[in-house]
């Protein structure tokens, strides 16, 4: 018997965090509520942190093996790592990044970074009692 899988729920996630995202385009919450923004990264941290730990242990792609707290911690939080480095990258390259209430742009890609972690920590401690086969 399997529990529910993580990929059901990154894509449950990913869905809200694209309503979510399209009501803020619409309405400019991202400029006129504060800390919007770090709130979708939250969100996104936890969706990507899902789908690293059920990628990496539970897809079948590198076998399917059962990962301690520790491992799926790190798991989440390098796939969250990398992701949210490349999207700063990204926002900076594209001039995407417009630091709200007197932030700076490194004070504005520290704290969505935090942001990031914080959702790739509850990513990895939920994760691994969500997902994975049951003996």
């Amino acid at each position: 018997m399997k529990k529910r899988s993580l990929l059901y729920s990154t894509f449950g996630i990913l869905i809200i965090l694209g309503v979510l995202h399209y009501m803020a385009s619409l309405f400019y919450w991202y400029w006129s509520v504060p800390y919007f923004d770090k709130f979708i990264h939250f969100l996104a941290g936890i969706s990507l942190g899902f789908f690293g730990i059920w990628l990496w242990w539970d897809s079948g792609l590198f076998g399917k093996f059962r990962p301690s707290m520790r491992q799926a911690f790190i798991t989440a939080f390098v796939f969250v790592l990398v992701a949210g480095v490349a999207w700063e990258f990204f926002e900076l390259v594209y001039g995407m990044a417009n630091p709200a209430y007197g932030e700076t742009y490194g004070q504005d890609t520290f704290l969505d970074l935090l942001a990031d972690m914080v959702g790739a920590s509850i990513a990895g401690l939920v994760g691994r009692k969500q997902n994975f086969y049951i003996n």
